[in-house]
Order: C-alpha cells, then structure tokens, then sequence
C-alpha cells in the first residue's frame, strides 16, 4: 500500500533556472539498468525542482562515493503519472496525493512516504509598473477578488469589473497549466475548488513562463512560487484573506509575514514522496538523511522556508519506522 506520511507496508538565477528546465532525464522502469545501481531518479513539481536540485548537488559534492542524481520538473501531476508506475526515486511535490494517484501507486505495488521538507508562498505576480497594486503604497487584493478573476466562467474582464475605482484595462492573465501542484493549490484557495479556473487565461508549464508573461504587460497578474519573484520585473502582491484578516490588514509575500503565519491561505508545504526501494540502497539511504539534515540551510539559498524543525525530526523518526520494517539496520 502506499501512504501520504506513515509507511503502510556566477551564473544568475535565471539562468541557472532557464538551464534547469532544459535538463531532460529519461525516465524508465529499472532505470537502474540504464543509469547504472547509483542513480537516484527524482521528478515531479517544477516549485520544488531546484530545492532537490541544489540539495542533490550538495550531496554530489560531499558524498564519497560516486552518484549521479536526476532531477526533472514537469509538473507534479506529470511527475506522479511516472512515480506511481514505480519509474522514478522520489517524486517532488506541491500538494498532496490524490486519490486517483494513490490508487495507481497501490495497482503497481508502489510504496512510499510524503515528508515535507520545506515551505513555499504562492505569490501573485503583478507587472512593476502596476500602481493600484503596489504593496508599497498600501495597496492589496482579495482572496475573493482572486477568486472573481480567476474562477470557471469569470465575467472579469477589465480591472474595474474587480473594483470600480481600478483602471478600465483589459486583465492579462498568467497561471500555470493543470499538471501544476501549483495550480491545484492556488485554484482551490481562491475559488474553494481545485481545477475551477477560467479557460481563456494564459497557462504555462514553467513558472519562469508566468513570471516573462506578466513583466511583459503593465496590466497583467499571474500566480507561481516565491522563489520566482526576483526573476523579472515583477513584484509580489499584498493579499487580504478575508476569513482571517482584519478590514484593511493585508500581507504581501514576505519572510515575515510568512514565518509568523499571517500569509494564508497562500503558504503552501512542499513535500519529496520517497519510493521505498529507495531505502534498500545505502545511498539511497544516505541522500534522503542528507536532505533531512541539509534542508534547513539550503532552503533559504532557493529563496523557500525551512520545515518546522519538528516536522524534519519527525522525517527521521518516520524513516526509522520504514527501515525497521524492511529489515535494514543503519
């Protein structure tokens, strides 16, 4: 059976992400025979690809024996598809499971574990010459008013369908596509649904995507993680939660904000789904306790949050309970 958290049975960052995206690893069940026994093949959310990135190429550097560790980002759902037929190590994640994938995992006898290893916001990208928005100036958007613009069938049109006093300016809108965590999540904290979004927005595969189509258009919003906020000429808007924030409190996405909790429903947990094959390796092993215990530090060079450091305690204590139950002694 597969489980969500307790086993069951010089370069600029740009760049450097630009580069990422062109890093294709071909993918195969018993990959092992292709890449060789010390390959650790990860995929799935382009969010949390360049966190495993940068904590795989830290373990590259420090670890004694020779590994090579593939990582892909075409989307968490897209990466899933691979994860559940047993194809792929670790699947990276920005969202939970759903139950269609967990059904797949259980069909192909694919057991694993969902840690999380960090925390994200989900920004709203605005253009940086947008002035009715500028958190500068104590401007703000809704949840709802999110919701207004983005939900199936949206009669949003213009800035000032969403409030009066807004430009009559045609809303150019950016999102990522469907395969994206990124998208469940946002769709669901906006609109109470996941996958209720109009269908005439601009969807991309790529945050970095997201982020080129809004600096392009004064009048544009998009959505995507922080880490993506200084890749343009973008800036992250404040957000009022209605449900949780006093009339005129707003949050925009800060480290402040987001570590004392004030910026909901938009901080998001970011997960790595381990396939427990992984564990009968010793470097196997050896990466995932070096991604619990690196994690904290590396996070912030990514411009994501640390897991709360009990959160990444329970990861060891999780993992020994896997260990003790395919026999292994560390």
């Amino acid at each position: 059976m597969a489980a969500e958290d307790t086993p069951r049975g010089g370069i600029s960052r740009r760049n450097a992400l630009t580069a990422l995206s062109g890093i294709g690893v071909i993918s195969l069940a018993g990959c092992t025979d292709i890449f060789g026994d010390d390959t650790i093949e990860a995929s799935g959310s382009n969010t949390v690809r360049p966190l495993t990135e940068t904590v795989a190429e830290s373990f590259e550097d420090d670890y004694d024996e020779d590994i090579s560790i593939n990582v892909e980002g075409p989307g968490t759902g897209a990466g899933f598809e691979s994860f559940t037929q047993g194809e792929t190590d670790i699947q990276n994640a920005s969202r939970a499971a759903t139950d269609e994938e967990l059904d797949d995992a259980d069909d192909n006898d694919v057991e694993f574990t969902r840690f999380q290893v960090g925390q994200d916001a989900l920004s709203v990208y605005i253009n940086d010459e947008n002035e009715f928005l500028d958190p500068d100036e104590d401007n703000f958007i809704t949840i709802s008013e999110l919701g207004d613009i983005y939900e199936f069938e949206s009669e949003v049109e213009q800035w000032s369908d969403v409030r009066d006093e807004w430009p009559d300016e045609e809303i150019d809108i950016w999102g990522r596509d469907s395969d994206s965590g990124t998208f469940d999540y946002f769709t669901e904290a906006v609109t109470g649904e996941a996958g209720n979004v109009r269908t005439d927005y601009n969807d991309r595969t790529e945050t970095l995507a997201v982020v080129e189509g809004v600096e392009d258009s004064e009048f544009a919003i998009g959505f995507g993680g922080y880490a993506f906020l200084e890749e343009g000429d973008v800036m992250g808007a404040a957000v009022r939660y209605e449900e949780e924030h006093d009339e005129g409190e707003a949050y925009p996405p800060e480290p402040e904000a987001i570590e004392a909790g004030d910026y909901q429903p938009l901080t998001r947990p970011l997960f790595i789904f381990v396939n427990h094959d992984l564990f009968e390796e010793e470097h196997g092993r050896d990466f995932i306790r070096y991604y619990f215990d690196n994690v904290d530090e590396i996070a912030p060079e990514v411009d994501f949050f640390p897991a709360p450091e009990d959160v990444l305690e329970e990861n060891h204590d999780k993992m020994d309970d896997i260990l003790d139950d395919l026999g292994i002694d560390e």
